[in-house]
């Protein structure tokens, strides 16, 4: 798993300011910062064998609200990997993390789905959201012959990225990376806001 940071301080301020909607100029300087900290991805699709041919970009779930709202930080988080992988491969970058990544196709791809449960996990600690999360989510896409690498905002106790691991290689796909904005250190004992 990568991410930016511990879910704390200015980083934790910009994601619940982008989250909220408050700040959403906020949530391009975090994607750009991602993204430019993006090397460690690259670097576990250099170490899949075989080496990934079509890599989808999926991103956590998250309520219709908030998309409808225009909030889905996850699917925008996930669209802006997706393009800069891409540019990575398409300008054939020769840093030594980056040249054998040979995926022939990549793409955001927004399949998953919840099934039920909660729509938020706010406050809830991890016996909670494993029980929330267990069986709750849902691939609507055969991913077969995809590696996939799933993104999330902020990871509290793994609970949701566990769920989209099982989803994922339910419906084929070869999870190879997990990517976050944020983690929070203490697992069961930090909030998801």
């Amino acid at each position: 798993m990568w991410t930016m940071g511990e879910y704390a301080g200015p980083l934790r301020s910009m994601i619940v300011s982008w989250k909220n909607g408050a700040r959403m100029d906020a949530g391009q300087v975090l994607m750009d910062a991602s993204c430019r900290l993006l090397p460690p991805v690259p670097r576990l699709l250099n170490d899949a064998t075989p080496p990934p041919h079509q890599l989808a970009i999926v991103p956590a779930p998250s309520g219709f609200v908030r998309s409808w709202r225009g909030l889905f930080v996850v699917g925008l988080f996930s669209d802006c990997l997706a393009r800069t992988l891409g540019n990575h491969v398409k300008t054939e970058h020769h840093d030594t993390l980056c040249r054998s990544v040979t995926a022939s196709e990549i793409v955001s791809a927004h399949v998953l789905r919840r099934r039920g449960g909660p729509a938020h996990q706010r406050g809830s600690g991890l016996r909670d959201r494993q029980r929330n999360r267990s069986h709750r989510l849902r691939c609507v896409a055969d991913l077969r012959d995809w590696d996939v690498v799933i993104c999330d905002d902020v990871v509290t106790t793994g609970a949701t990225a566990q769920a989209c691991i099982d989803s994922v290689t339910g419906a084929g796909g070869r999870v190879r990376a997990v990517v976050a904005l944020a983690h929070v250190p203490a697992i069961g004992r930090g909030r998801d806001e």
